[in-house]
């Protein structure tokens, strides 16, 4: 059985490191207003029930 193998890695060493720390910088970039309107929204989205689409 002949594998494939490359010289390049497809899935590359650090994108497991660089991603959590790219998503706590987007997450930080957020202005403060949106994070508190969206609470809100969420907090009452389940208030009546399933939520409607």
């Amino acid at each position: 059985m002949l594998l494939c193998s490359s010289p390049i890695d497809l899935i590359p060493d650090f994108i497991p490191i660089l991603l959590p720390a790219l998503i706590a910088l987007t997450v930080k970039l957020i202005p403060t207003e949106v994070w508190d309107k969206n609470f809100v929204l969420a907090e009452n989205i389940w208030k009546d029930g399933k939520p409607k689409k």
